[in-house]
């Protein structure tokens, strides 16, 4: 109900929640998704200190952090050169959470149907 709440606030209303979005982002078990999409273990990385790992992920951090408004840099690669931006994100998620929603609710009416003709 929140996708649906935040949907249509950007997209009609011009109110961005996209802070809010990288929020529920963060609690998706990704791991857990993974391992649902490729069963078989990643071991690409396995012989790669972790420091090494760690000094890397920093250093491109800064480096994405540097480059950001640097011209046609990283910030027109990563929106499409303005083709993306934080109104053209919620198109897609408006009707994936409509439906969503749609079908959540004919459950729930099925089962409180169910439910009423068990009970009598």
């Amino acid at each position: 109900m929140a996708l649906v709440f935040h949907a249509v606030g950007a997209i009609w209303l011009s109110v961005t929640f996209t802070p809010i979005l990288v929020v529920y982002g963060l609690y998706v078990d990704w791991q857990k998704l993974r391992e649902r999409i490729w069963p078989n273990p990643v071991n690409v990385l396995a012989a790669v200190p972790t420091v090494a790992l760690v000094a890397a992920a920093i250093c491109a951090a800064i480096g994405a952090g540097a480059l950001w408004n640097h011209g046609n840099g990283l910030r027109s690669v990563v929106n499409m050169n303005a083709w993306l931006n934080w109104h053209t994100v919620w198109y897609p998620v408006l009707p994936i959470v409509s439906v969503w929603l749609i079908l959540t609710g004919k459950d729930a009416v099925r089962r409180v149907g169910a439910e009423k003709r068990i009970a009598s």
